[in-house]
């Protein structure tokens, strides 16, 4: 056995999603809203752990949690405390590691009543089913076929790609067997083959050509439900969706023959199958782009009263995938997976991705944005930035949710090793704390608290890198803006117009939302000012010489005026937005890069490069970043909506906050001066 090497922190950032991490001058602990990262969950309190988890999640019976992961090394399972402490009593430190046989992989887990471990795979290079016990200390147990392995041959290419367990503690494996068939297998508690199941203990089921079981339950009456795909006689892919009694024959009761009609449903794959009552959940892919979710009954037709005609479908970009479904206390259906915003191989950026869904299949709008989070993960620094990262797995802890998560650097077609981590959200909490969202020059977001994690525009490219982002005041959306005046309209936002046809004689530097959220105003560097939507236009410093170029805008409480300031520290106010003073005759040490307004608008706060910032009219001064050390310049400053304090961003994403609480940062990831992944500006919801 191995104990597990301790890695460094990693930075989150969530484009549509939630981002964390462990830069701050204060903190303070505030309620987590649904869909957001725990902060305080792991060691370095950024809700995120170097472990892997990359084949299951799975919670014990004492409330702990046991995670399973397939990496170049072999097979490493840990056990660890719901805030991920390292269980000292299993294994070597908490964790063991072990070859699997013949070179073989493990595809699947899961835990029996009496809490030993069951980890199935493939072995001989996908020649034969691999089924492998743990005692619960970690060990392998030898009760189990001798030596704790199982190997199953059906005669071609084979491999165990899920695994339940069955009334009186048999264990039932599926997946793929001689090459194109539906494989089944059953095991006594000794690890021999059942004779009783089958064909002396496995059953070749035959659906059309290709076919394969990805998942499996087992009824309390010990019939065997599989689903998966197979290809059908037009060559098109279609679900999957079985049932087996317990003597290994297929269950005529259900659906035709034995199994559900495909054109009942839109999903052309089953990768998830979960029980809900004496009903069944399947989840998996409709095309490249969509995942869904379906209902069937309990004799294998398509429940018409779930979501639409029985299918839920739902995207989140050009690729959408499904790994894993669990269901929450309150019977909601989260989806785990992966996505990204273009199939642009093989440098595509993918995102770990959830949607939640109601009992009856109706999309969730209280959970991230909308129903669904897309979290980036940034990685270690700049000379290890991911890429690509997606969820294969997850567990309901209580009011949050437990991921397994991938993660990996992609350099056209290189692919560097995959790291696994665990990452932990939560379900339910306050649903009006405040928060704040991050922008980058590539367009990724990154929200935090109860900020809108709606918009990213990460993975794909933009013509003028993204200078300024803005969060709709009345909805979950946000708006983010080029320096060319492209505005991109994420979530509930709408787009009411921009520049980026227009030729401009300054460059946009920043915007600024309209208080009913139904326009905005943008800002050029020469002070020209543009109007869309219910946003007017009160004048600007466009005709007028200016000392220092205009850096940023902020709107009037009221939503009739705006102000903006310059680099200088110049304050220039329109329509009812009131001038309390400026740093215009001040020799600085560092240039303004921003402005916010209190929530009365009676008072306003610059920050300066370095951090510094100066109070004017009823604003607080609650402390400033200057004359300390920095490990990158400020690049922007927000006001909290629901106070009197401020945060302050860097360029590399780090957050400074005070007077206000602080949700979490990036700041772990720093990147090299002018990488398109460069923090560029903050926004407060």
């Amino acid at each position: 056995m191995t104990p597990l090497i301790p890695r460094p922190a990693i930075a989150v950032a969530t484009a549509l999603g939630i981002a964390l991490a462990a830069m701050a001058a204060s903190a303070t602990a505030v309620a987590a809203t649904p869909g957001e990262i725990v902060s305080t969950f792991g060691a370095s309190g950024n809700g995120t752990l170097h472990r892997p988890a990359n084949i299951a999640v799975l919670p014990t019976a004492n409330g702990k949690v046991v995670t399973v992961g397939d990496v170049a090394t072999g097979i490493v399972i840990s056990r660890q405390s719901t805030s991920g402490r390292l269980d000292a009593t299993f294994g070597v430190g908490g964790a063991t590691r072990v070859d699997a046989p013949k070179g073989g992989n493990a595809l699947a887990a899961t835990l029996q009543p009496d809490g030993k471990l069951v980890v199935v795979g493939d072995a001989n290079g996908f020649a034969d089913f691999l089924v492998m016990r743990f005692r619960t200390d970690g060990a392998l147990d030898p009760t189990f076929s001798g030596d704790g392995i199982a190997t199953t041959d059906f005669g071609g290419s084979d491999a165990a790609i899920a695994v339940a367990i069955a009334p009186g503690g048999k264990i039932v494996v599926a997946g793929r067997a001689a090459g194109t068939k539906v494989g089944i297998a059953r095991y006594l508690t000794n690890g021999a083959l059942d004779a009783a199941f089958g064909d002396h203990g496995h059953v070749l089921g035959t659906f059309g050509s290709n076919a394969e079981a990805r998942d499996t339950i087992v009824q309390p009456d010990g019939k065997v439900v599989v689903a998966g795909t197979f290809q059908q006689s037009n060559g098109n892919p279609a679900l999957l969706l079985a049932r087996y009694r317990t003597n290994g024959t297929l269950d005529s009761g259900f659906g035709t023959s034995g199994h559900a009609l495909p054109g009942a449903t839109t999903l052309t794959a089953g990768d998830v199958l979960r029980a809900q009552g004496s009903q069944f959940i399947v989840a998996g892919s409709i095309d490249l782009a969509h995942t869904g979710i379906a209902r069937f009954t309990a004799s294998g037709a398509i429940d018409t009263t779930f979501a639409s005609l029985g299918t839920a479908s739902t995207s989140a970009g050009e690729l959408t995938r499904a790994f894993d479904v669990v269901v929450d206390g309150s019977g909601g259906l989260v989806v785990i997976g992966g996505s990204a915003l273009s199939s642009d191989f093989p440098n595509v950026r993918s995102f770990v991705t959830l949607f939640r869904f109601s009992a009856a299949g109706k999309i969730d709008p209280s959970f991230g944005c909308n129903g669904r989070v897309l979290t980036e993960l940034l990685g270690t620094g700049a000379n290890n930035p991911y890429q690509a990262s997606l969820a294969t797995a997850g567990a309901i802890l209580g009011n949050s949710l437990l991921v397994g998560v991938i993660a990996a650097h992609t350099s056209g077609s290189d692919i560097a090793p995959v790291d696994s981590l665990l990452v932990k959200y939560a379900l339910s909490g306050a649903a009006h704390a405040p928060g704040y969202s991050l922008v980058r020059a590539d367009g990724g977001t990154s929200a935090f608290g109860s900020a809108p994690p709606c918009g990213s525009f990460a993975g794909r490219s933009v013509v003028a890198p993204i200078v300024g982002i803005a969060n709709d005041p009345t909805g979950k959306g946000s708006w983010s803006v080029a320096s060319d005046g492209g505005v991109f309209a994420f979530g509930s936002s709408k787009f009411f117009g921009s520049t980026g046809n227009l030729r401009l004689v300054s460059p946009v530097v920043g915007m600024a939302a309209a208080p009913d959220g139904k326009g905005y105003w943008l800002a050029a560097a020469d002070g020209g000012v543009f109007a869309f939507g219910s946003a007017k236009f009160f004048g600007s410093m466009g005709a007028v010489h200016l000392t220092s170029p205009v850096v940023g805008i902020a709107a009037a409480g009221d939503g009739n005026g705006y102000r903006l300031v310059a680099a200088d520290g110049g304050v220039f106010t329109f329509g009812t937005a009131k001038f309390f003073g400026s740093t215009g005759n001040l020799r600085l040490v560092s240039p303004v890069v921003g402005l916010a307004s209190t929530p009365d608008g009676k008072g306003y706060i610059l920050a300066a490069r370095d951090g510094g910032v100066f109070a004017f009219g009823a604003a607080i001064f609650r402390g400033s970043m200057g004359g300390k050390p920095l490990g990158a310049p400020v690049v922007g400053v927000a006001g909290d909506p629901d106070g009197d304090g401020y945060w302050l961003i860097g360029r590399d994403g780090g957050i400074f906050a005070f007077g206000a609480p602080f949700f979490g940062s990036t700041g772990s990831t720093p990147f090299p001066p002018g990488s398109p992944r460069d923090t560029v500006g903050i926004a407060a919801n």
